[in-house]
């Protein structure tokens, strides 16, 4: 990703020395790690501004070799509300770290809690940045905080690239901003790039066969509501009358575990595994399943669909969302 966006900028005179990594939630995702390690190979200097949240003490995964990393403890609850005091809370811890260099390139991961505090640097210090566009700012703050549409307008006109890490967005964010801002100043912008996964995914995969008799359906993830797993069990309720199925619901981790738990043990066939961090382990037991499935209500992307098509199984997704648009239907 960074790669391809450092040269269009390149073409265009404007030098990149540095890439800093901003992200308000890079304390929960592997995929950074993928990220600034791809990068690491192809011989970017890098920083990264973490916002860590909770106990100063877990740390665990903040190890990224070659990189310099400033962690930033300024996070508080209330900050969920107040949107502005927290980009300024941001913004000058930032500026203590010294990461904000005019050279630099800044990754802003998304579009309202990162791009705020980038474009702040932009007007300052002349600091270009890229921006992606995510499911908490077309599910939250476009939808229901519409007074921040203005400084979402200034953060994307100023932006030098505006990431989709799924077509699917796209529509909406062109509902939001009107046709004539996305067609003259959005979309010259914007590039399609969806997020990686590690390479140990394709490591011995072999072709899948159909199913003899039972259908093996598989979910892992978290248990929140915005997953919709309560959907799903209800609709295998339905499917268990007349198909032979059996369901495997792996990460009993998120806002409604207790509910999931006691619905799956009501019934035959559908059973809850706690969350598997060996991803070999992850993986045999994928390999074991027919059918990924995630009816998730909002998702940006969804790694956990690209995982599981990378071990030959076929989704079932919500349109409109995640990677709706990147395959079409009833392709492999």
């Amino acid at each position: 990703m960074a790669l391809a966006l450092v040269l269009s900028l390149k073409r265009r005179g404007i030098k990149i020395k540095e890439i800093l990594h901003l992200s308000t939630d890079f304390q929960y995702q592997n995929l950074y790690s993928n990220l600034v390690n791809g990068m690491s190979e192809l011989g970017f200097k890098q920083s990264i501004f973490i916002q860590h949240r909770g106990d100063r003490n877990d740390q665990s995964n903040y190890v990224y070799p070659g990189a310099q990393v400033w962690v930033s403890y300024t996070y508080r609850f209330w900050m969920k509300v107040f949107f502005n005091a927290r980009v300024n809370k941001v913004y000058s811890d930032l500026g203590n770290s010294n990461l904000i260099k005019k050279d630099s390139l800044i990754m802003a991961y998304f579009l309202m809690t990162d791009g705020a505090v980038a474009y702040r640097a932009f007007k300052k210090l002349g600091t270009p940045y890229v921006v992606s566009v995510r499911n908490s700012d077309v599910n939250h703050y476009l939808k229901y905080r519409p007074w921040l549409k203005s400084l979402a307008r200034k953060i994307l006109f100023n932006a030098r690239f505006i990431v989709f890490v799924s077509p699917s967005y796209l529509d909406v964010v062109k509902e939001n901003f009107g046709e004539t801002f996305f067609n003259e100043i959005i979309s010259p912008k914007v590039r399609i790039i969806g997020n990686i996964i590690n390479s140990c995914w394709f490591s011995g995969i072999s072709q899948k066969s159909p199913p003899v008799d039972t259908i093996r359906l598989i979910y892992f993830g978290e248990f929140s509501k915005n997953k919709r797993i309560e959907s799903l069990i209800r609709a295998y309720d339905i499917l268990d009358e007349s198909i032979d199925l059996t369901l495997t619901l792996i990460g009993n981790y998120g806002d409604n575990c207790k509910r999931i738990e006691r619905m799956a043990s009501q019934r035959r066939g559908v059973r809850v595994v706690n969350k598997i961090d060996d991803t070999s382990v992850l993986i045999e037991l994928i390999d074991n399943h027919d059918i990924f499935v995630m009816p998730s209500k909002t998702e940006t992307f969804g790694m956990a669909y690209v995982e599981a098509m990378s071990r030959g199984l076929p989704l079932i997704y919500t349109k409109g969302q995640g990677i709706d648009g990147f395959f079409p239907d009833g392709s492999v």
